[in-house]
């Protein structure tokens, strides 16, 4: 059975919900640990911008400052993946000499990412192989949209832009609009993986946004990513619950899979950073992401812990774990950043409620 808590209770508004899970977060002192702890550190950056509360931003930097990250020492691009944390972190710490050095290694991460016959970037497979991945996507093409924004050099935003409409060429399915999760993860390397994914939506919608916040408006760039941006929130709009938020395969009949709270936070999220960027109207799409967002709150239990967050690697290869299950375990690691980011958005678009 899909887990909840007793379900919104008076007075329970997205501050209120916010501080749990973050009080919860904050009380973990890891310095380093997988994506998901770099996920919920970027969520505790997002919700110390939407509340003006430096707590949250605090604890997020001291992390960064005890890893040695600054202008100088950065991670790898692409390590750990999927996350924007470094650059998330430089926004706030403004650290000098961080726009140059990450101008270079964006620079060396094109030139040296594997790519496929059709020029999509590929992601490492367990057994040494590469797979398409938009999890991985989302992160390098946003990061060459930043380096766009911060050089000049507009070579790096026809590659941002050039990436998605590949993976939308191979990956997009045309009956929903939604996207497989990859391409090369089966015996057959042509092969798609099957169906579409809620957290991989999450992923690849929330790159279309963070890179259209990096690319020059009326640039040919943003206006084609801006296109794939409401071409893609379409389909989402279309396949989202009544109650709110979307269920782990949402390319299928709602009673084949739970709703799902770490895709539809990440889908919510980009959806009110949208709308507050000026990419998207706020009708339907804010109040879409308001509605998700507002769902979420009866997944996130009094101790702050979030409620069924599926665990990974999606329908790589089958959609086994995923169809004809009640529900899954609690406290699954990409809940907290998720839904952290989620409520920020929420609190940045409408405030508290």
């Amino acid at each position: 059975m899909t887990q909840r808590s007793p379900g919104p209770q008076p007075g329970l508004d997205a501050r209120l919900v916010a501080d749990r899970i973050a009080g919860r977060a904050m009380a973990d002192d890891r310095v380093w640990g997988s994506y998901t702890l770099d996920l919920t550190l970027e969520g505790l950056l997002a919700l110390s911008e939407a509340t003006g509360d430096p707590r949250y931003a605090d604890h997020a930097l001291s992390i960064i400052a005890r890893r040695g990250w600054d202008g100088q020492h950065l991670p790898a691009p692409g390590t750990p993946p999927f996350t924007h944390l470094v650059f998330d972190a430089w926004r706030v710490a403004r650290w000098e000499g961080f726009e140059a050095r990450y101008v270079r290694d964006s620079e060396q991460y094109r030139r040296e990412i594997p790519r496929g016959p059709d020029g999509a970037v590929l992601h490492p497979r367990r057994d040494g192989g590469q797979a398409m991945l938009i999890d991985s996507l989302q992160e390098y093409a946003a990061r060459m949209a930043r380096a766009a924004w911060l050089s000049g050099d507009m070579s790096f935003a026809r590659e941002c832009v050039e990436q998605f409409e590949v993976h939308r060429r191979v990956l997009r399915d045309g009956r929903t609009g939604l996207y497989h999760q990859g391409r090369g993860w089966l015996d057959d390397p042509e092969a798609l993986s099957p169906g579409a994914w809620s957290r991989g939506q999450g992923w690849l919608i929330r790159g279309m946004v963070e890179s259209l916040r990096y690319l020059p408006p009326g640039s040919p760039e943003h206006a084609r990513l801006r296109a794939m941006l409401v071409e893609l929130a379409d389909a989402l709009l279309a396949v989202q619950a009544a109650e709110g938020l979307w269920h782990a395969l949402p390319a299928r009949p709602p009673d084949r899979s739970p709703p799902e709270s770490s895709g539809s936070a990440m889908i919510a999220a980009a959806l009110a950073r949208a709308v507050h960027e000026g990419l998207l109207p706020n009708e339907p799409y804010g109040q879409a992401a308001l509605r998700a967002a507002k769902a979420l709150r009866s997944y996130v239990t009094a101790d702050g812990v979030v409620l069924n967050a599926c665990p990974g690697p999606g329908p790589l290869v089958s959609e086994q774990g995923y169809l004809d299950v009640k529900g899954f375990p609690p406290d699954g690691d990409h809940g907290p950043g998720a839904v952290l980011q989620a409520v920020a958005a929420e609190i940045l678009l409408s405030g508290p409620s």
